[in-house]
Order: structure tokens, then C-alpha cells, then sequence
């Protein structure tokens, strides 16, 4: 046993300030093992007997301040090194988790041991702002994290947010100002670092890629400070939480009774904060915009910018149809080229005079010809769910790290057609396994070949042996027939960056000559385009041509 975690008088070896700051010099260069080891002197701090509260807590804010520059740095290599193996991205996963817990239950513990001591508390008023603040954040750190992984935040971390925002509304320091963190270019409140969590909750981290869930984290502690807040319902205020109920914040129309524990946001005036940025991005596509990550470009900012005003508006986007419990084993094809390959193809009368015409690399690209044993076999993911255009599934756990927000799937129940679907949501159950939400496409999709035959002013004849001569304006496409859309426009799915509008092709499909003109990008997903097309006459065609 070690003497340290029994004795009165403590014997660890960060027993004073001087000591933590001599060791912390020891750290590990690789921001991993640092973190580590920050992590494991927060848990031997929080164990020792025998630290006066002054002492434990001038040393734990030491400690905690060291590890702050590798939590960004962990978070950035867990989102951008794609070379790393799925184990060393759980590694950093959960170093980083670690470190968010043991910074909560070391302030924690100086907390609780001062509102057991009247003395304490009167002798540390100064400080309580800030232990309450740090608190929070790391309370809210867990939570970002844990939706980098698509895990659920559960009950107790929420309950646990709300316990400490009641502390510091106890102690008439709920809007206070202080500076969390050395380095923190704004101040911050016990209230503001609430927000932070519901802000980011509220925009759905289950259907943003985890790159995109850092970037509306950077967002949301931004401007937390702009939202309205109040306990009593408020026509700006449109969601609501309840401290004394563990769960995440709901549309403040779902409350059926005003509690006294209840309070209500609205984050209108951080939406018009948005907008703006969203105004400066869109105007000049080379601004650069600082804030938010510098490892992100403008482009992706402006994405999750544009989510944001909707998620965080007067009217976020909800599901409209109700889901039903379904249990069936669905056939999966993930990926765009898998899924044109599988999913049959269109008729076309001059078929065997086309492929003549082809050569053997070319037909062997188009799935013109293929080796049946090199065809991709489907997945067995097993149905939880369903609607008449959703459904989730369990992911075969072989495919939990290639499957991202955006990838295009085949679908397979039983002897039926196949449907296209893309997914949409990610999460996992209390097994860590994943989850994905679908939102199906279309139900009797179909495989056509096009080819390019005309733009911006180029010939048809010419653009006719440019193809023939290279075969690069061959394409394959899914049409979605039977879609939720098809009364509104047609549409289909091309090869990712293939949408160009105005572009015109010829479609190899029944017995007649048929021309489609893209028109509009409606979606980029990981390697497909969603693009609406007219089908056009040949005047129409010869005149887009020409």
C-alpha cells in the first residue's frame, strides 16, 4: 500500500505546487502519453489522503492546466490521421474521454468538501465561480466526445450537468464571469458552459460527420453567450430543459407542465450571428475564416454554419414520420459503385451494337463485363425500424468503420427489388455497437449508362467522338424511381463531382433516344451526387448542344 493514499499527512509526490510543476516537466512529448499520464496524476490527486483543500485544489488546477494543449491535439489526430487503425483511433478516443472524467471528479471532490464545511465554502467564495465552470466544461467535454464516437450521452452526465448549473445558482454565481482556462480569449459563466452542451446537443451529432461535430462545438462555445434564457416560457425561448429531469433539451412546445426546475433558451440571436458569417463565406469563396479550427477550411465551416441556422432556428427540421419496431434481416451494399453494380440495369435496344463498340478496359469499368466471383457480396445488417422512407439497422460490425454520415447503400429485404438508401444518422446502443439510420432514396432504383453529347457550345458530332475516342464520358447513374420526390422532379445519382449543370447526355435506355440535362446538385454525399435532371427533347437537346 501505498503510504500517499492513507496517511493524514499527505505523502504524494505533487504535495505542493513548486512539486506538480517540477514533475509536470517530465511529460511525455507525444501528446497521447501525456494526456495519460495527466490523467493518472488527476486520479492518485483525487485518491491521497491528507491534502489540506487549499493545497489539493491549487495543485489540481496545475495539473488540469497542463493537460488542456493535448486534448485539442488528441481530438485533431483522432479526426484527421486516416492512417491510423481503428484500435489507435479508440485509443485516443478514449484518452481523451479519461482525461474530461478525472479533471470532473477532481474539482468534484474539492467542491463537495467544501459545501460539507461552511468555513471551506466562505474561505475558497473566490473560487467557486470557477471550480463550477471547469466543472461544467468537463462535464461537456465528456459529451462532445462521446458524440465523436456516436455514443450516447446518458442520463447521469446529464443529470450531473444539471446538479452543477443548480450549485451555482445556490450560490448566486450562476452568471458569473470568470476565465476558464489560461489562454481562453473570452470569458465564460456556469450558465454559458450549460449552453455549450445544449447547443451542440440540439444540432444533432448523430447525422453530422465528427469533423463537423468539432466544428459546431468551436461554434457553439463561440456564441452560447448570445442565446435568451429564462425559467419561464418565452415566444424567443423554443427549447427547454428540466434540471431536475436527466435528459438532453426538447422543443419547448413538448412541455405539457411548467415546473419550477424547468428553463428555457433560444438561440436566435446567436442564429443572426451565423448569418452573417454565412453572408461574408458565401460572397468571396477565398475569405478565409479564422475561428472555428484552422484546420478546417472555409468550405467545411460554411457547411456546418449553414446546419447550424437551421437546427438552431425558430423551426428546426424533425422527423416526420413515425417509426415503427421492425426486426428483419436486410442484404447491405455499401458504397456507390457497389450499388450500380448490383442494382439491374435499364433495357436499351442498341445494347449489343454498343458494347461492340467498346473496348475490353472500358467494358470492364462500366460493369459492362465482370467476374461474378469479384462481385461485392451483401451484409447481413439486422432492421430495428422502419417508416415508409427511414429505417435503422445494426451495422455488421466489419463494415462500423467504413460506414460515415453520406454513405450510399443497396438494400436487400428478401425476394423484393433492391433499394437505394443513404445514411443518415449514427449511434450506438449500450454495447458500443453501431447503429445507422437510413433514409431510403428510392425503391425501385435502376442502373442506366449515359453518355456526355453536349456543352457549353461544343457540337454534338464533336462531342460524340471525344467519347468515342476516350470513353471518359461514359458514366453509369442510378435513377431513382418510386422516390419520395419523383412528383416533384426526377432524380438521380451520378459518380461524386460528375454534376455539372447544363451538362446534356444521352441516355441508354428502351427503344427510343432519350437526352438528360443536369440541372442541380441537390446533395454530395461521400461518393455520389444526388442531381436533378430534365429529360429533353432532341430540339431541346441540339439547341443545349450548340
Amino acid at each position: 500500500m501505498l503510504d500517499w493514499l492513507t496517511s493524514q499527512k499527505t505523502d504524494h509526490p505533487m504535495h505542493s505546487v513548486e512539486e506538480a510543476e517540477r514533475l509536470l516537466t517530465g511529460l511525455s512529448d507525444e501528446p497521447l502519453k501525456a494526456l495519460e499520464e495527466i490523467s493518472s496524476w488527476l486520479t492518485t490527486l483525487t485518491q491521497a489522503a491528507g491534502f489540506p483543500l487549499a493545497n489539493r485544489l491549487a495543485v489540481m488546477r496545475v495539473v488540469d492546466e497542463a493537460g488542456q494543449p493535448f486534448e485539442p491535439d488528441l481530438t485533431r489526430l483522432y479526426l484527421t490521421q486516416r492512417a491510423l487503425t481503428e484500435f489507435e483511433r479508440l485509443q485516443l478516443w478514449q484518452a481523451m474521454l479519461h482525461y474530461w472524467q478525472r479533471v470532473e471528479q477532481a474539482y468534484r471532490l474539492c467542491l463537495d468538501e467544501m459545501q460539507r464545511d461552511p468555513k471551506l465554502l466562505r474561505a475558497h467564495d473566490g473560487d467557486l465561480p470557477l471550480l463550477i465552470v471547469r466543472v461544467i466544461r468537463a462535464l461537456a467535454g465528456q459529451a462532445r466526445v462521446l458524440h465523436l464516437r456516436y455514443m450516447p450521452v446518458g442520463e447521469p452526465l446529464w443529470q450531473a450537468l444539471y446538479d452543477m448549473y443548480q450549485v451555482s445558482g445556490k450560490a448566486g454565481c450562476d452568471d458569473r464571469r470568470v476565465i476558464g482556462y489560461p489562454g481562453d480569449t473570452m470569458p465564460t459563466t456556469a450558465r454559458q458552459e450549460v449552453l455549450r452542451a445544449a447547443l451542440l446537443e440540439i444540432a444533432r451529432p448523430d447525422s453530422m460527420l465528427p469533423q463537423q461535430t468539432d466544428i459546431a462545438a468551436r461554434v457553439a462555445a463561440r456564441y452560447a453567450d448570445a442565446c435568451l434564457f429564462d425559467q419561464k416560457p418565452k415566444a424567443a425561448c423554443n427549447w427547454a430543459f428540466d434540471l431536475a429531469l436527466p435528459r438532453p433539451p426538447e422543443l419547448a412546445t413538448g412541455v405539457t407542465t411548467l415546473q419550477p426546475t424547468a428553463r428555457f433558451f433560444g438561440s436566435g440571436a446567436v442564429t443572426v450571428k451565423i448569418r452573417e458569417v454565412i453572408r461574408r463565406l458565401a460572397a468571396d469563396s477565398h475569405v478565409k475564416e479564422q475561428r472555428f479550427g484552422e484546420e478546417y477550411t472555409s468550405q467545411e465551416k460554411l457547411v456546418v454554419l449553414e446546419r447550424l441556422a437551421r437546427y438552431w432556428g425558430e423551426q428546426p427540421p424533425y422527423r416526420h414520420e413515425k417509426r415503427r419496431a421492425a426486426a428483419a434481416d436486410i442484404g447491405v451494399i455499401p458504397g456507390f459503385a457497389n450499388a450500380w453494380r448490383q442494382i439491374p440495369r435499364v433495357q436499351y435496344r442498341d445494347w449489343g451494337e454498343l458494347v461492340i463498340g467498346l473496348d475490353l478496359k472500358l467494358r470492364e469499368r462500366l460493369g459492362i463485363i465482370a467476374d461474378p466471383a469479384a462481385m461485392t457480396v451483401a451484409e447481413k445488417w439486422l432492421q430495428r425500424d422502419a417508416s415508409n422512407w427511414g429505417l435503422s439497422a445494426a451495422v455488421a460490425r466489419t463494415s462500423e468503420p467504413a460506414v460515415r454520415i453520406g454513405t450510399l447503400c443497396a438494400l436487400k429485404f428478401d425476394d423484393k427489388p433492391w433499394w437505394v438508401g443513404v445514411v443518415r444518422r449514427l449511434f450506438r446502443d449500450d454495447d458500443e455497437h453501431g447503429l445507422a439510420g437510413i433514409e431510403v432514396l428510392a425503391k425501385k432504383p435502376a442502373t442506366v449508362l449515359l453518355r456526355r453529347v453536349g456543352h457549353g457550345g461544343m457540337s454534338v458530332q464533336n462531342y460524340s467522338s471525344a467519347s468515342d475516342a476516350s470513353g471518359n464520358d461514359y458514366v453509369n447513374v442510378l435513377l431513382l424511381g418510386a422516390s419520395m420526390a419523383e412528383r416533384k422532379r426526377h432524380e438521380l445519382l451520378a459518380p461524386r463531382g460528375e454534376c455539372i449543370a447544363g451538362i446534356v447526355y444521352e441516355a441508354m435506355i428502351g427503344d427510343s433516344r432519350q437526352h438528360f440535362r443536369f440541372e442541380e446538385l441537390l446533395e454530395q454525399g461521400e461518393d455520389f451526387d444526388r442531381v436533378r435532371f430534365t429529360r429533353i427533347s432532341g430540339h431541346a437537346k441540339d439547341k443545349a448542344a450548340g
